[in-house]
């Protein structure tokens, strides 16, 4: 199984997001609360460095937006996750 998480994305209410963090790091942390097993791949517009540095620990792949337009470093992530 793979979970991509937008790491800006809408906020769903009942989703608990802390001070200074973005939708998708707390969903990140729901889901591996929930299956600590599945795979996650984070994609951003942000800054990577910043990015990596935060998933780094956890071994989460981290993938720059806008993807090229055949889709090529998307589906590599994957392939990879």
């Amino acid at each position: 199984d793979l979970v991509i998480i937008d790491l800006m994305m809408r906020k769903p209410a009942e989703l608990v997001v802390r001070t200074n963090e973005e939708t998708g790091e707390a969903l990140y942390r729901l889901i591996k609360r929930k299956r600590a097993d599945v795979a996650v791949l984070i994609i951003t517009g942000k800054d990577m460095d910043d990015v990596e540095t935060r998933f780094k620990k956890d071994g989460v792949k981290v993938l720059l937006k806008p993807f090229d337009s055949r889709f090529t470093d998307l589906h590599e992530a994957i392939k990879n996750a």
